[in-house]
């Protein structure tokens, strides 16, 4: 009823049940392996699912922005952890702990929301990606020495060398065997799957690094092959009883000795994560020319720190380089601002509409609208979905012929004849239409601008092939608001919202499979096999050309 992320109550009932409140766990050998594996477990499904192609389609910026980030959020905290009495190490780990931010939370609470594919949810992802990156690097570390020494770190890095020789060899010639002689059988290529993350996880620990990273670099090994989605589902279960049982026990070392708590620095850390994470993001975000309703929305995406904090800070623990005091705190800080960050997330249009009112205007930020449309009865094509790239390419082709016929050109339709204009949140989408000549900006659909800058008040219909129930009635209200004779036609899979959007104003909700339906069984009615064979050979060549696209 809360609408918490469930991790807390985890975390919560650990320190319940654990020695420092009710004692009805004692066992501290039996707690920390049970901990030791839910670590390799959730690194070798977030290796499993890590897909580095992303950062690479996302563009450079997010890498720069990620990485800005962290180092301007970490100095700080170092110099702050440093004050306060803890050594260099300390302040080290305790700064990246500070610096990162909660993939798991953000891309869960952005799916509830349906904002992963707007510009800002983009944009968030690939910040995230790299700040994974660099946690699972520096845990690498951590799990290898509980100094840092130059001979030592010479070592891992040496050692480091290997374990990754050695799993691309692995994966190169033995995974390939392996797993084709264990997919016939789903238990056995859950027993294999489990197999090969502990048996990485094993040569990891013989290199003197830590289980878990033996486990991610046996995830990442596994997410090159064909099989991968499949083991991730298999594994799926395993994980989550594991990944459970790690925050459980995290609940229980949760230190109950108040005494020990220094509340000066968890005061100043919580401003840094809570305040300085999303300012600094926001900030960069404007210095790479994003505009401010995307920069906003980025910043307060930032403002919590990451459950990789509580595993970093665990295995620093684990090396003697933290003091369970230390430990504690970071584990309460995360609770807090994953606690908070669930609420910003969920109201953060309405954040905006506050905080816009102190930022600075925009001045051609690149993820904005830079013209004004000049159009009038013209459709607006809001996404570039395959449904909406089959409405862009039809209006393009019957606009290119009534050219070359010159005007004379007749059409069933009077919407056939209008120009018309796209609207999407990716840029390269955007770009690649643009090279087209096809008119199109870039922008988000509950941007309130973009109804005024674009002409929806003169629009002779507007077509969304977005399933964003939140989005589409949203469309629906500003567009009836500003121009009730528009056409309307909205996209959506679901029946109750499909009720829902005729209730709001739509004039044809699509629902593709009842649409494919009544065409398929036109087909039949009106068709020859020899007919319906050809047709089936057109799609089959434009399905091809759409891929090449």
């Amino acid at each position: 009823p809360l609408k918490q992320p469930i991790i807390i109550g985890y975390i919560v009932a650990g320190f319940i049940i654990g020695p420092h409140v009710l004692g009805l766990v004692q066992n501290s050998e039996v707690i920390s392996s049970l901990s030791d594996f839910g670590v390799a477990f959730l690194l070798f499904i977030i290796g499993l699912d890590l897909d580095f192609k992303k950062i690479k389609e996302l563009g450079i910026s997010c890498i720069w922005i990620g990485l800005l980030q962290m180092v301007l959020t970490a100095v700080p905290t170092y110099f702050i952890s440093i004050s306060f009495g803890l050594t260099i190490a300390q302040a080290i780990i305790v700064a990246l702990a500070i610096s990162l931010s909660s993939t798991l939370l953000v891309v869960k609470a952005y799916n509830e929301t349906n904002q992963m594919d707007t510009i800002h949810g983009k944009l968030v992802l690939g910040i995230l990606l790299v700040q994974d990156v660099v946690a699972v690097t520096t845990l690498s570390l951590i799990g290898g020495t509980s100094s840092f020494s130059g001979i030592q770190l010479l070592g891992l890095f040496q050692n480091a060398i290997l374990l990754v020789i050695v799993a691309f060899l692995f994966t190169k010639f033995v995974l390939p065997l392996v797993l084709k002689a264990s997919s016939k059988d789903p238990e056995v290529l859950l027993i294999t799957s489990v197999g090969i993350s502990f048996l990485l996880g094993g040569l990891a620990l013989y290199l003197h690094y830590s289980l878990a990273i033996g486990a991610f670099i046996a995830g990442i090994s596994l997410a090159s092959t064909h099989h991968a989605y499949e083991i991730s589902g298999r594994v799926k279960p395993v994980r989550d009883f594991f990944v459970v049982l790690f925050f459980v026990v995290l609940g229980m070392s949760i230190s109950t000795d108040f005494s020990s708590y220094n509340f000066g620095l968890f005061a100043l850390l919580l401003l840094v994560i809570l305040l300085l994470k999303p300012i600094v993001t926001m900030i960069t975000c404007k210095f790479f020319n994003y505009g401010n309703r995307t920069s906003f929305f980025t910043g307060a995406a930032i403002g919590q720190i990451d459950l990789f904090s509580i595993i970093i800070a665990h295995e620093a623990v684990s090396a003697g380089m933290m003091s369970e005091s230390i430990f504690s705190l970071i584990t309460i800080l995360t609770i807090i601002s994953m606690t908070l960050t669930a609420y910003s997330l969920r109201y953060n249009e309405s954040l905006f509409r506050i905080f816009v009112k102190f930022m600075p205007l925009d001045k051609n930020p690149r993820d904005s609208i830079t013209v004004k449309s000049k159009m009038k009865n013209h459709i607006i094509v809001i996404g570039t979905h395959k449904m909406g790239m089959n409405v862009i390419n039809s209006l393009a082709k019957d606009a290119k012929i009534a050219k070359d016929s010159g005007g004379g050109k007749e059409s069933n339709s009077e919407l056939l004849k209008s120009e018309f204009l796209v609207i999407d949140h990716n840029p390269e989408r955007v770009n690649s239409l643009l090279k087209r000549k096809i008119p199109a900006v870039c922008t988000d659909m509950d941007n309130v601008d973009m109804y005024e800058e674009l002409g929806f008040e003169h629009a002779r219909a507007v077509i969304s092939s977005v399933n964003n129930l939140r989005n589409n009635i949203a469309v629906i209200k500003q567009v009836r608001h500003i121009n009730k004779e528009a056409l309307i036609i909205v996209t959506t899979r679901n029946d109750e919202d499909a009720v829902r959007l005729y209730e709001e104003g739509a004039d044809f909700v699509v629902m593709p499979e009842i649409l494919a339906g009544f065409q398929v069984t036109n087909y039949i009615k009106k068709l020859s096999p020899s007919d319906f064979r050809s047709l089936g050979k057109k799609y089959y060549k434009d399905v091809k050309s759409s891929l090449k696209e």
